[in-house]
């Protein structure tokens, strides 16, 4: 019996001494959205190496991981995955509602596409763009008279 308390107590002993990993930030007070399969919000998130860790409550990551520095994000909102440093999206947004007259093999095609639109969107003024006259077998270029009919 006295094996096994002795046995119990240095397991005891051994887990209870284990290290906690080292990270360089903790991250806290934030609602942080994660990109995971169910898309949780999350309070904190610790960082080493450039890399997080892992994400959840700050008072379990506090336990958890020996800490270097801590950032208070006051409440703000942080999102994954805006990392491209030149994104257009004003741009993406404006082309989208536009007449995409990319590949157009002719006058004709052009205003077959700025109908169909029009149809669709039913907006007071309509633009496109994309169309290139040296793709069509007449290469000239358009007048304005047939889109003003």
């Amino acid at each position: 019996m006295k094996k096994i308390v002795l046995l119990f107590s240095l397991i005891l002993l051994i887990s209870c001494g284990q290290k906690k990993q080292k990270v360089s930030l903790l991250v806290k007070n934030a609602t942080v959205y994660t990109v995971n399969n169910t898309f949780e919000t999350v309070e904190a998130f610790v960082i080493d190496q450039g890399k997080i860790v892992e994400t959840g409550e700050a008072v379990y990551l506090e336990e958890k991981y020996t800490i270097k520095d801590t950032l208070n994000a006051m409440g703000k909102t942080i999102v994954p995955g805006f990392i491209d440093a030149h994104c257009h999206f004003l741009g993406l947004g404006v082309t989208l509602q536009q007449v995409d007259l990319v590949g157009t093999k002719s006058f004709h095609e052009v205003l077959e596409r700025i109908m169909m639109f029009q149809q669709e969107k039913n907006l007071p003024f309509i633009q496109g763009r994309g169309w290139d006259q040296n793709d069509w077998e007449v290469k000239e270029f358009p007048d304005k008279e047939k889109l003003d009919i």
